[in-house]
């Protein structure tokens, strides 16, 4: 139960729309990878699959949503969801008492149905599912097998100058190329960008800088 949307001027990304989207929150396990509809914005993801560069761009935004704070890890998940049942707690009581015994008796309740509920959310679901969910995007070919590059620090602040070291706990004996200068050290297709330089040492840092 979604659309999508674009203002038809260049340079202007697509735009979601969801609603009644529940369901994404009931099963673990759960994988829809392989989702393709005509006639739905899943049949653009489809097609683009098959597209080498949006696999790499799939992987990377997984991987920036998934790991180092990202929106996607456990701990921001129940952040943002604790905050939505908070703000819906006193509502759920007068949604109860209209629709609670629609299609059970006794009736659907706040202490009895909806806080177990939102308990178990918290307790597994979310702690379970990236690991689950990062499963199923390496079987659909959407992120490696490889693990990515270990910052010392993964963003943040600092004072003075930062040694910030590189490390690739998956792959130890592998090669990383960094960029000081906030382009792709990879270039479309693979190659190495011609800016980017072999990591050899700790980088410091004295100034804003994207690594």
């Amino acid at each position: 139960n979604w659309y999508m949307a674009r203002r038809r001027i260049p340079g202007e990304g697509f735009r979601f729309f969801a609603w009644d989207a529940e369901i994404s929150l009931w099963d673990i396990n759960a994988n829809a990878f392989d989702v393709n509809k005509s006639q739905s914005p899943a049949f653009f993801y489809s097609q683009l699959r098959a597209n080498a560069e949006f696999r790499q761009m799939f992987a990377d935004r997984l991987h920036a949503a998934l790991f180092n704070g990202g929106p996607l890890t456990t701990a921001n998940c129940i952040a943002r969801f604790q905050t939505r049942m908070t703000q819906v707690r006193i509502a759920v009581v007068a949604e109860s008492a209209r629709w609670g015994d629609q299609t059970r008796r006794p009736s659907y309740t706040l202490l009895d149905d909806w806080d177990p509920s939102t308990a178990w959310e918290i307790q597994e679901f979310f702690p379970k599912r990236p690991a689950v969910f990062l499963s199923h995007a390496k079987a659909a070919g959407l992120y490696p097998n490889l693990d990515a590059p270990v910052f010392s620090q993964h963003g943040g602040t600092f004072q003075n100058s930062l040694q910030l070291s590189v490390n690739a706990p998956g792959s130890p004996n592998g090669k990383i190329y960094i960029t000081t200068n906030g382009i792709d050290p990879r270039e479309p297709g693979g190659a190495v960008a011609a800016s980017a330089t072999l990591y050899s040492a700790p980088v410091t840092l004295q100034t804003d800088t994207l690594i």
